[in-house]
């Protein structure tokens, strides 16, 4: 099972790499992101891309603009699950682990939506990572203590035909590529 995910991760991460048309693609994403989001008051968690995840960056700045309380995750803890920190319109960044950029205040949130990067995905909506077990585990310990939403983002080319799991894998809720939203 572990050589399978890691052949699929490589595979994958090679493909996002060479992503044709990128910023139209994005573009398109975002748009089916804002749609969804902008009817919710729930605290969202986004990401800032890194190795080539999709962009959000549009997302980010609507959500800014319509005063969305948004919640970027920050590593504190190898071993542990993701920690949320608020992030307001213009607030500085810096980079956490992995060059991942973080908040630099100290207002922690639960959120209730998830917007996660995947690196492969399949069509029943599980989600392949980058092995860390970071949103696995995240998700568990958010469900335990609210109902979470889990949107997947990705692009068209990073389907797989299957992703194999294991018992702690989760699948997401919703899926949005640039052509599609899957419930």
């Amino acid at each position: 099972m572990l050589n399978k995910k890691l052949k699929l991760r490589k595979r994958f991460l090679r493909k996002r790499q060479l992503i044709l048309d990128r910023i139209n693609k994005e573009k398109k994403i975002n748009e089916n992101l804002i749609n969804i989001l902008s009817s919710t008051n729930l605290i969202i968690s986004l990401y800032i891309s890194v190795k080539s995840e999709v962009n959000l960056t549009e997302t980010s700045k609507f959500m800014h603009k319509n005063k969305k309380k948004i919640a970027l995750p920050i590593i504190e803890n190898k071993d542990m699950h993701l920690l949320f920190k608020e992030w307001k319109d213009g607030e500085a960044l810096q980079k956490g682990k992995y060059d991942i950029k973080i908040p630099i205040n100290k207002n922690y949130l639960e959120p209730r939506v998830l917007v996660v990067p995947m690196v492969a995905f399949d069509i029943k909506k599980n989600r392949l990572g980058y092995g860390g077990g970071f949103y696995d585990k995240t998700i568990s310990y958010l469900e335990k203590k609210n109902k979470i939403l889990k949107f997947g983002i990705a692009f068209d080319e990073q389907e797989s035909k299957s992703i194999p799991v294991n018992n702690f894998d989760k699948k997401m809720d919703v899926i949005f590529t640039q052509s599609r939203i899957i419930i």
